[in-house]
């Protein structure tokens, strides 16, 4: 099954099946869950999809199906404030309404075995020393819309596939980058809370007017450190991080990593390369290339299963950005106030 045709098809299938908005594809106003009373701190909306506004508890359901963690979110109301405006909780939000968004789409669950291998995968991208079913315990929903997206793709790609993604971007495979940056945190550590989407939205375009401004030679890098960037670290000396490989996910953020490195070509980069704005969980980032080095010769055989897990990466993120778009959703947390 060839790869390149399978995306297109994909998206003409959500396309055609997310603009049909007959009134018996749009649900009704759903009642709270069960548990959920008035007056309950988890009872507020934290996601808008289609017509619904979905409360935190029925997200947190989703995330620890049993009553333990609920039970301490409802006995200690400080605890619980922390939880419900953590990074972490906001991301579970913003995923669980990519799980609403396959569950329209009719697009399968995955069984067990799919989920345990997908959580798998995910931990040794990560370096994660978590078992996969305590992986699965720990990041339910996103291993679970994964699993399910990975499933509508090719079982096997071929030599020439895997080939051709190699070369969109060898130092992903084979290299390293020399690299400075400018960073802005997307959590607020005076209010202890994740950012809300629409300062999130003002982060980026803090940084895409910075881009704008060092494309156009109208300031030089030196002076966008010193205006724009927010890094303790790195900002004294001028935003220089210094060596990035691809598999430096223990050190830094992974979804970071992925966009950086990738369409990167397949030739020795000449000068510098700006790369961003680039959104991640923790940290903004507006990134400067500065230099690569290839290690020996790009052979598919020395990196192939890294090269075919890329590859299913690519085809993930292009599959639900394609569906993000055609039903789009609000997220609402944290709740500030």
């Amino acid at each position: 099954m060839a790869i390149l045709p399978m995306l297109p098809l994909f998206l003409l299938i959500t396309l055609s099946r997310a603009l049909d908005v007959a009134p018996a594809l749009q649900e009704p106003p759903s009642p709270a869950p069960k548990g959920a009373e008035v007056g309950d701190p988890l009872a507020v909306p934290v996601l808008a999809y289609r017509e619904r506004e979905i409360p935190a508890l029925e997200v947190i359901q989703q995330i620890a199906p049993g009553e333990e963690l609920l039970q301490l979110l409802r006995s200690d109301p400080a605890y619980r404030k922390a939880y419900l405006a953590s990074p972490r909780f906001v991301g579970s939000v913003r995923t669980y309404a990519d799980v609403l968004r396959l569950n329209e789409l009719g697009i399968r669950k995955a069984p067990e075995e799919a989920l345990l291998s997908e959580a798998k995968a995910y931990g040794a991208d990560r370096k994660s020393r978590l078992t996969p079913s305590a992986l699965l315990r720990s990041q339910p929903l996103e291993i679970e819309v994964r699993a399910r997206l990975i499933s509508q793709q090719s079982p096997n790609f071929s030599n020439d596939d895997l080939r051709q993604h190699m070369l969109r971007s060898v130092p992903e495979f084979f290299g390293e980058l020399q690299v400075s940056w400018i960073r802005i945190p997307l959590i607020d550590a005076a209010a202890a809370r994740a950012l809300t989407q629409e300062e999130t939205r003002k982060v980026y375009d803090h940084l895409d007017k910075a881009a704008h401004k060092l494309q156009a030679n109208e300031i030089s890098w030196d002076e966008a450190v010193e205006k724009y960037s927010q890094d303790p670290i790195t900002k004294p000396h001028n935003g220089a991080v210094g060596i990035l490989k691809r598999d430096m996910t223990d050190r830094f953020e992974e979804s970071m990593l992925r966009t950086l490195f990738a369409d990167l070509g397949f030739k020795k980069l000449e000068g510098e390369l700006l790369r961003g704005p680039i959104l991640a969980q923790k940290w903004a980032y507006l990134v400067r290339i500065e230099g690569s080095r290839i290690d020996g010769v790009p052979e598919l055989q020395r990196a192939r299963d890294r090269v075919q897990r890329s590859l299913r990466e690519m085809l993930l993120q292009k599959q639900l950005a394609g569906i993000r778009q055609v039903l789009p959703a609000q997220v609402l947390a944290p709740i500030v106030g």
